[in-house]
């Protein structure tokens, strides 16, 4: 009732009041907007991931390696992902020997060959600038390896589900983007084997040195993307 006698008696603060509720609604509108855009103008970003074909490329493979991923806008922030790599590295004999001669009470990969999937969700501060991110999702990997200790080789099977947390930052140029990130991935094994290619004393402990290397619990990654989104 006091309300209604001060906005009767005084219309031009009335008048003033509505001004600023209408202000207001409008700059919350426009805000959205402007959020709502951005998400739609960068709702897919397709990238490639360079990391595997470098290494390839250092162990003088002879076959490639390749990593690709797409991810898709599902609200003004969050976006949903999914990444994976195939790689396929054989180090050359001199590389190894190399490797071995510096470093002889470590094993050192000869021959890797696998596949790595890895979907999960990303939040961004800013969808159409560049931008800081975090990350989680839910991998798989499934590989072959060789190592070699000393003079002797342990071959290794590893399947495993990748839990992972990270985050990086997206620059972001027009329609070009660069990523880079790390996380901390998670190790919950599914299977493993690890066999010394002969039965002797330093291929026995070379099993062992491989055996702990695939029960490592927690692992670090380095993300570097190359992409365009649409």
């Amino acid at each position: 009732m006091i309300a209604i006698n001060c906005v009767t008696r005084t219309p031009f603060v009335a008048a003033f009041v509505l001004g600023l509720v209408a202000s207001g609604q409008v700059m919350a509108q426009t805000s959205l907007s402007k959020v709502e855009t951005a998400a739609r103008e960068h709702r897919l970003n397709v990238e490639i991931k360079p990391l595997p074909t470098i290494l390839t490329a250092l162990g003088q493979a002879q076959a490639g390696s390749l990593g690709l991923a797409a991810e898709a806008f599902v609200s003004p922030h969050y976006a949903a992902y999914i990444g994976g790599e195939y790689v396929d590295v054989r180090l050359s004999k001199d590389m190894v020997q190399r490797a071995t001669d510096s470093y002889r009470n470590a094993i050192v990969p000869s021959k890797v060959l696998g596949y790595y999937i890895h979907p999960g969700v990303r939040y961004y501060t800013e969808p159409l600038a560049s931008s800081w991110y975090a990350e989680g999702g839910v991998g798989y990997t499934a590989r072959k390896e060789q190592y070699r200790y000393r003079d002797s080789f342990v071959k290794s099977q590893v399947q495993s589900i990748l839990p992972n947390v990270g985050g990086g930052y997206r620059w972001l140029f027009d329609r070009f983007l660069v990523r880079l990130g790390a996380s901390a991935v998670g190790n919950s094994l599914v299977s493993r084997s690890e066999v010394p290619v002969e039965d002797t004393a330093e291929a026995r402990e070379g099993q062992k040195k491989v055996r702990d290397v695939n029960r490592v619990p927690v692992m670090a990654a380095v993300d570097l993307g190359l992409g365009y989104t649409f």
